[in-house]
């Protein structure tokens, strides 16, 4: 879901409508951190870079979500695979929702390698966090290389 007349970055990875109740409106934002990068160097504790990046999202889509009478959701997973308690609450929420039935109705291209919709939804949200942990270290990797060749 993207809004018109928003610059890019400030717009929301998606929406959920009627959640987690009839009416209410989330901006939901998917986010892969690691306590190595600069900005979540401060712990090393378990769950405080995905932390810090919640309260980071929160910030930054606080008023749009207010605007729409909704709240913001940060979905975060650390690298070492550790996920927020936003991330439990839409996939919890989501797998609650979703129809056996319908599931199973789906397309075999869909189904093919889950048996339910959980295990459906959590590989999607697997490839997900591994795309995102190969665009950081490919990040990484570019920054290391350029800084390499700026020495020479």
């Amino acid at each position: 879901h993207h809004t018109t007349n928003v610059p890019e970055d400030r717009v929301p990875d998606f929406t959920l409508r009627n959640f987690p109740e009839d009416g209410a409106t989330a901006l939901c934002e998917y986010s892969v951190v690691s306590h190595l990068q600069q900005r979540f160097v401060h712990s090393t504790t378990a769950g405080a870079a995905a932390r810090t990046r919640d309260n980071q999202k929160i910030a930054k889509y606080r008023s749009m979500a207010r605007g729409l009478g909704g709240w913001v959701m940060p979905m975060t997973q650390e690298a070492s695979g550790r996920a927020s308690q936003g991330m439990h609450t839409v996939l919890s929420h989501v797998i609650r929702m979703h129809d056996r039935r319908d599931f199973a109705s789906t397309a075999p291209s869909r189904t093919w390698a889950a048996k339910s919709f959980q295990q459906y939804l959590y590989q999607r949200v697997a490839i997900a966090f591994w795309s995102g942990v190969a665009a950081m270290e490919n990040t990484r990797t570019r920054l290391n290389n350029a800084a390499a060749t700026r020495a020479y």
